[in-house]
């Protein structure tokens, strides 16, 4: 299924060396089950046999976010309690807990930016790209084999 060979099994893995991440997928596979996937590192076991060992790196789908904020006299700007600065990590905090093949999903960015109960915060709205020029309103999916990353540089506050 899904172009993996009978009696395997695909790893995705984000981050890490190559030889750390065969050497665990050997370690825990179970024994006469192939590991599959686009890269393959060679793991020599204690009898000396070698086993090529597969997985999966995901691909990376970078997404750009624009928050446009409407607020009052009250909306904190500058120093430690600045408004966009808020705004901004909590977005990036979002990004980093965002797993391999989960959506980024406008309304938990907004209800997060809400909980962040900044005075004078009146109305907020969120739009994402994946090309950083075309933004939209609505949720970006991603598939199973590809992750959201982000960066400072892509949380536009406005």
């Amino acid at each position: 299924e899904n172009g993996i060979p009978a009696h395997s099994f695909e790893t995705f893995v984000y981050g890490g060396a190559d030889s750390d991440i065969a050497q665990s997928i050997f370690d825990k596979k179970p024994g006469g089950i192939k590991s599959y996937g686009t890269t393959t590192v060679n793991v020599t076991d204690s009898q000396g046999r070698v086993f090529n060992i597969g997985f999966s790196r995901p691909t990376s789908i970078p997404v750009w976010f624009k928050i446009t904020k409407t607020v009052d006299a009250t909306y904190p700007i500058g120093g430690l309690t600045d408004g966009d600065t808020q705004i901004k990590n909590a977005v990036l905090n979002y990004m980093k807990n965002i797993k391999l093949g989960e959506d980024i999903i406008v309304y938990k960015i907004i209800s997060l930016i809400s909980n962040l109960n900044l005075s004078g915060l009146l109305d907020i709205k969120v739009e994402l790209s994946i090309d950083g020029t075309t933004y939209t309103d609505t949720n970006q999916t991603v598939s199973t084999e590809q992750v959201a990353i982000t960066d400072s540089v892509k949380v536009q506050v406005v």
